[in-house]
């Protein structure tokens, strides 16, 4: 019973190393700032992406209008 317990105590202790291993871990920081910084390009870029979209549309309408207009006098 006692080499039972020595192994689950010993075990339990590598467990709780290796957790606070990842704790003090800066590497996982980084990761989340990346993923933070990507996040914030990802959503400007898709809002001038629209803006680009609608203004796009409405200068092809524009075009469009012209010729029409210009084909029937």
């Amino acid at each position: 019973m006692l080499k039972l317990y020595a192994k689950a105590w010993i075990f339990k202790q590598r467990v709780m190393d290796r957790i606070s291993k990842l704790r003090s871990s800066e590497e996982g920081a980084t990761i989340a700032e990346y993923a933070l910084v990507l996040t914030v390009v990802v959503v400007g870029l898709i809002l001038v992406l629209q803006q680009l979209t609608t203004t796009l549309q409405s200068k092809i309408l524009e075009i469009v209008t012209e010729i029409s207009n210009a084909k029937n006098p």
